[in-house]
């Protein structure tokens, strides 16, 4: 007979093989390899004893890597269907563990942040829209997804109670930038995409012509699905590892630091090759709030300020002459690129006039995108309108606007700016390592806010990796403040 938690030990394995069983049964090749290489890790982890770590560096560098599996997808063009990710099958071992730890070894609750607060406010906001939108299984989406990474930064928050752990965290995101950089430079040498079972890449973004097609110039996505998706990825990752390598400057003989510029270096690679502006923009935003907060605080010597100028000016010319299609893409035509963006701007202000206060609900913009028709699009090929009306506005300000209304945007600008002020929330950081990395995550932040004027970030996973900041931002204030307890106990 099976009693107590000795038989919640034997039943629990059982039913979740019988659930991968299950799920199982209508996956591919890919997955079921990535599946048994997951199992493969944790069975190792568990050996070596470092389940929550190794879960937590896997998590992090799987979280970029867009292999997914639609779950559930509304009806109609462009809606945001229910995915299941990669990372989403680490995350789901992470969450057990944590689960069963809060539950029956440190009997407690989940720590809560006040810094929750706009997050759930305006999650709260997304599932209200669903009374008043004319698609309410467009807003279960959304909510089911918002939900989701939500859940996620929570349980992050939670788990990173010790220092030593955020440290696999970071070795995670190194992992992951490492990965996503020579795949795309892989790409780039063959021009071909590499494509996963699973991934999802728009092939027409993925090439521009110049000179009546004379030359030909690919755009790599990485590990991702779109070129501007892994300059995210880049501008997500880069400004915090530029804000460690000023901390540290004066450890660039140690192995470390070296190794960290090589990936800082593969970053800015991989950033410039996709070809994407406004990552460009938005990464050279990011750098420049590190260095303005590391001077007011006194970290950052002119002396050092002017070499790092001469240094990223000649960095530029040099990209410049050994990959020239930089140049052509800021003085070249940009195929439409900027008079689309204007003519979504347009469609979008219609549908924002007709619902100005509440939006059209969450998930709902390709539903509203149907009936919203400018007089300019009337001069256009049918064609274009088309693809025109199959897509979302490339602002995610617009588009939070469209679907939130104003009450939503301003909760979307609230959050965000809540989150860039926090390493100035402090008065005094006691951890000079866990102040660079709240000046870089904030100014990863900064740099999408910035990025967020043109392009929708749409997708759940790009959402996804922005509520990881606020999470790592969370925990790294915590750490802070628990280490200026340990200094005051000390004297």
């Amino acid at each position: 007979m099976i009693n107590g938690l000795h038989g919640l030990w034997l039943v629990l394995p059982i039913a979740l093989f019988a659930l991968l069983l299950v799920l199982a049964q209508d996956l591919g090749f890919t997955w079921m390899v990535l599946l048994g290489l997951c199992a493969a890790a944790l069975a190792g982890l568990i050996w070596f004893g470092k389940l929550i770590p190794g879960l937590l560096f896997i998590f992090m560098a799987s979280v970029p890597i867009v292999i997914s599996k639609h779950v559930y997808s509304p009806p109609g063009t462009f809606t945001l269907p229910i995915s299941i990710y990669l990372c989403d099958v680490v995350f789901f071992a992470l969450a057990l563990l944590w689960l069963w730890r809060l539950v029956f070894i440190e009997r407690r609750a989940p720590l809560v942040s006040v810094h929750y607060k706009w997050v759930l406010i305006l999650v709260a906001w997304i599932a209200v829209s669903v009374i008043w939108s004319e698609h309410p299984s467009y807003v279960f989406t959304s909510v089911f997804n918002y939900v989701r990474i939500t859940l996620i930064m929570v349980v992050l928050v939670d788990v990173l109670q010790e220092k030593g752990l955020l440290k696999y965290v970071f070795a995670g995101v190194l992992f992951a930038l490492a990965a996503n950089a020579c795949m795309s430079l892989l790409q780039l040498l063959t021009t071909a995409n590499f494509e996963l079972q699973g991934v999802k890449v728009g092939l027409d973004a993925t090439r521009l012509q110049y000179g009546g097609g004379a030359i030909e110039v690919y755009r790599p996505s990485g590990l991702t699905v779109h070129p501007n998706m892994l300059a995210s990825l880049m501008v997500f990752i880069t400004p915090v590892i530029a804000s460690y390598l000023l901390m540290y400057r004066n450890h660039w003989r140690g192995w470390l630091w070296r190794l960290i510029f090589l990936l800082y270096l593969a970053g800015m690679t991989a950033l410039g090759i996709t070809l994407s502006r406004g990552g460009w923009l938005s990464v050279a935003i990011a750098m420049l709030f590190v260095l303005i907060v590391f001077v007011q605080a006194g970290m950052l010597p002119k002396r050092v300020l002017v070499n790092l100028g001469i240094g990223a000016m000649l960095a530029v010319a040099i990209a410049i002459v050994v990959y020239p299609a930089l140049l052509l893409r800021v003085t070249q035509p940009d195929h439409r690129s900027g008079e689309s963006r204007l003519l979504l701007i347009e469609q979008a202000l219609m549908i924002i006039k007709n619902d100005p206060v509440l939006g059209i609900g969450a998930g709902n913009y390709s539903s509203g995108a149907q009936t919203a028709t400018p007089a300019s699009f009337a001069a256009l090929p049918d064609e274009y309108v088309t693809r025109l009306k199959e897509g979302v506005v490339h602002n995610k300000y617009f588009l939070v606007l469209s679907e939130l209304g104003v009450v939503g945007l301003l909760l979307f600008l609230f959050m965000l700016v809540h989150f860039v002020r926090m390493p100035f929330s402090r008065g005094v950081w006691h951890d000079p390592w866990l102040f660079s990395l709240s000046v870089g995550l904030s100014a990863t932040i900064l740099g999408h806010m910035l990025f967020f004027m043109v392009d929708h970030f749409y997708s759940e996973i790009s959402m996804q990796q922005l509520w990881l900041v606020f999470a790592l931002l969370v925990v790294v204030e915590r750490l802070d403040m628990a280490a200026a307890g340990l200094k005051k106990m000390a004297t």
